[in-house]
């Protein structure tokens, strides 16, 4: 999904800028078939004197990062064309940066090839990020919910009886853009909520940011890869899932949920999860559905496979990169400091 054409033409629009230039590879066969691609881009980081990095467009953003090989290509030829075309690149390049790598994808596959130490000077480095959670889709809701720990069950049927008894509730999915104005704007307004609530940025944090996302979402629905599965409480939005759905896969890519305490103890947010677990089961065309990136602690209940995922770094060896490195590690020091989330965010913990 994050290597689609749709994708990369919008988040492109995002990070284009004065200090990024676009460089993607295509290898052509003699017939002038696309065999191969890697959406890649440059950015100079931290002024005229920063270090200058290669890396695939749309990093922030999306789970996943690899290079795209047709099924019937010739992939040796390609990858040995990429790996030319990478080392032809590296002596104005500091660092060429693969983040989002999951173990089996091509990238990580031939990580040696494109990404060789040909001297002393560059080295490569290979880190593990933190694992994304999947299930694959077989038989039905029925047959997964077996799969399940039995306080898991029991709270899911528990809970969403409570909700239907109480309340006037309603389990919608969204599949066009048509319409979408409201839940959208739901979206945003709840992902936000909730991030700022835990001391983070939130993907939405600034108007530039819900313009593109509007408009790349819109574009999704219209071609059918993206629903939004709505739960809503007496006609109120309480809780909102982005879901990818592409080549047998749905994704989960983001959300936002209210935090209202009354109806929070009944886990509107872990129950709208598995209604969309129960939507994936339904439809015949979805063989896995991917819980993506990050920690949250309900990923661990109802996805039990992991997927690994790693960071492959080539850089030179200088005082840029040093600088670079050390800049970054302090971002990372503020952004999960207490006092620095209660000024800029306003979190009291």
């Amino acid at each position: 999904m994050f290597q689609t054409h749709t994708w990369l033409t919008h988040i492109w629009a995002f990070e284009y800028g004065p200090r990024t230039k676009m460089q993607v590879a295509l290898v052509l066969n003699t017939q002038g078939r696309l065999e191969a691609a890697a959406p890649m881009m440059i950015e100079k980081r931290l002024g005229p004197l920063g270090v200058r990095v290669m890396r695939f467009i749309g990093r922030g953003f999306s789970d996943y990062q690899d290079i795209v090989l047709a099924d019937d290509c010739d992939r040796d030829a390609a990858v040995t064309l990429l790996a030319g075309w990478l080392k032809d690149n590296k002596p104005g390049l500091d660092r060429v940066e693969f983040h989002k790598v999951p173990e089996g994808s091509h990238l990580w596959e031939h990580r040696e090839r494109l990404l060789p130490t040909e001297s002393s000077v560059w080295s490569l480095q290979t880190q593990p990020e933190s694992p994304t959670r999947y299930l694959p889709i077989r038989g039905s809701f029925d047959d997964y919910q077996m799969i399940l720990s039995k306080p898991v069950r029991k709270n899911f049927r528990k809970y969403w009886k409570s909700l239907n008894e109480r309340y006037a509730v309603e389990f919608l999915t969204l599949s066009r853009a048509e319409g979408s104005d409201e839940a959208l704007s739901d979206l945003i307004r709840l992902h936000q909520q909730r991030q700022n609530e835990r001391g983070q940025r939130g993907m939405f944090r600034t108007p530039q940011r819900v313009e593109l996302f509007t408009r790349l979402f819109k574009a999704m629905l219209d071609e059918g890869t993206l629903q939004l599965q709505v739960l809503r409480i007496d006609g109120r939005a309480y809780n909102i899932d982005l879901v990818f759905h592409y080549k047998g896969t749905a994704l989960a890519y983001n959300g936002g949920m209210d935090n209202d305490p009354a109806i929070g103890r009944l886990s509107p947010g872990f129950l709208a999860m598995l209604k969309t677990i129960e939507r994936a089961h339904a439809d015949p065309g979805t063989t896995c559905f991917d819980l993506g990136q990050g920690d949250e602690g309900y990923k661990s209940h109802v996805a039990k496979h992991e997927r690994p995922m790693y960071r492959l770094l080539s850089c030179r060896s200088n005082l840029r990169c040093c600088m670079d490195d050390k800049y970054h590690q302090l971002l990372a020091w503020a952004f999960n400091n207490r006092l620095v989330q209660r000024l800029y965010f306003g979190v009291r913990r």
